[in-house]
């Protein structure tokens, strides 16, 4: 992070991953600006042949990670105190 700008980059296997990356680091306080270069590897048709349970199974796991990482980095909770389920 250089004074509050944050840079992602590397690979990811989809869309929602790189989504998910940007919203994890957007919480963290300090953080005033992303710029996400996070390059997809699936490609479009890979990504449409996955059935709607693993799309439903990946948006659940991208919930409950956003909300146990915004309450890790909440100094007013105790990280010995979060268990998030979706």
């Amino acid at each position: 992070m250089n004074m509050g700008e944050v840079t992602l980059s590397g690979t990811v296997e989809n869309e929602v991953e790189k989504q998910l990356a940007q919203e994890l680091i957007e919480g963290i306080d300090g953080v005033m600006s992303v710029e996400n270069a996070l390059i997809v590897s699936k490609t479009d048709m890979e990504a449409d042949e996955q059935d709607d349970e693993e799309v439903s199974a990946f948006t659940d796991a991208k919930i409950e990670a956003v909300v146990a990482s915004r309450l890790l980095f909440d100094s007013n909770v105790s990280s010995w105190d979060i268990e998030v389920e979706v």
